[in-house]
């Protein structure tokens, strides 16, 4: 195990390194404070790679002078792009644990350009009823990994989506749903039942 290096005291970006304070997924975490003020909790790997610099203010107050260009803002569109970025490099985002908590970043293509997002997006199907999707869950934010599709299309991609089999066929518990004309709350509860996938197939289909 390699010697410990204490960052108290130095300056990453916008962040000044307080103290250390305690460990996350086995790596140190320190406390910090940004030039804003914000007090963040970051670990030593994102500090010292240069992946978190700030508390989010900066990835803000970009955003911001990019919306005086592109005249956008509060559009759809707009919102998305922005929780898109919030969620992977703010960790005071509410969702920052399940996506940039987990390595997952938006392209450099994208997190720079909000225009470039659009241009895909538009390209690529998006319409406002839909939401934009990673094809490959542990997968980051880019134009080869990204989908607009429905909320129903998406549930299914999730990493802890039910999947049952029915007669040798498996499906995930929305898609079963759909072709039996049902809700997927109505499996859903059958499984938290602890209902087989027999005993459920019988249910929707009958005997």
């Amino acid at each position: 195990m390699g010697k410990k290096i204490d960052l108290s005291g130095m300056k990453f970006g916008r962040l000044t390194v307080l103290c250390e304070n305690g460990r996350k997924r086995g790596e140190i975490c320190w406390k910090c404070q940004c030039d804003c003020g914000n007090i963040v909790n970051v670990s030593s790997y994102s500090l010292r790679i240069g992946e978190t610099k700030s508390c989010g203010c900066y990835q803000k107050e970009q955003t911001s002078k990019a919306n005086t260009i592109h005249g956008d803002a509060e559009t759809s569109l707009w919102r998305r792009w922005m929780h898109m970025i919030d969620r992977c490099e703010r960790p005071t985002c509410k969702d920052y644990k399940n996506y940039g908590g987990r390595g997952i970043k938006v392209c450099r293509e994208w997190k720079e350009s909000y225009l470039k997002f659009k241009k895909w997006s538009l390209e690529n199907g998006y319409e406002e009823k839909l939401t934009i999707d990673r094809i490959d869950v542990d997968g980051d934010y880019n134009p080869d990994n990204c989908r607009w599709v429905t909320i129903q299309e998406q549930q299914s991609n999730r990493r802890d989506a039910i999947k049952l089999t029915f007669s040798g066929v498996e499906k995930t518990a929305s898609e079963w749903a759909k072709i039996a004309g049902v809700s997927p709350a109505k499996i859903y509860y059958r499984k938290s039942r602890k209902w087989t996938d027999e005993q459920i197939e019988e249910y929707l289909f009958g005997a």
